[in-house]
């Protein structure tokens, strides 16, 4: 009962400051966002712009990472051209 009542508790804090975040980033974005729409934003701008953003994200992440492997294959290929023409 008492792992209930604290878990209870966590769900809530982590809602609270989930929400107080949500209402500043709100704030900030708003604006832009406003001037963007040329409107004020509504609930379904607001889904849109997070899934967008969510959407960028991970193709960044995805690019990043592309990059990263790109680069290793690069640094291989390099390392055995000098290994192979010390001879």
């Amino acid at each position: 009962m008492n792992n209930t009542i604290m878990n209870l508790i966590t769900s809530v804090a982590v809602m609270a400051v989930f929400n107080d975040v949500a209402r500043m980033l709100k704030a900030f974005i708003g604006p832009k966002l406003e001037k963007r729409l040329g409107r004020p934003p509504t609930e379904r701008d607001w889904q849109v712009y997070w899934q967008e953003k969510a959407n960028r994200d991970r193709y960044t992440a995805w690019n990043d990472s592309l990059i990263k492997w790109q680069q290793q294959r690069v640094d291989q290929q390099i390392i055995r051209d000098f290994v192979w023409n010390e001879d």
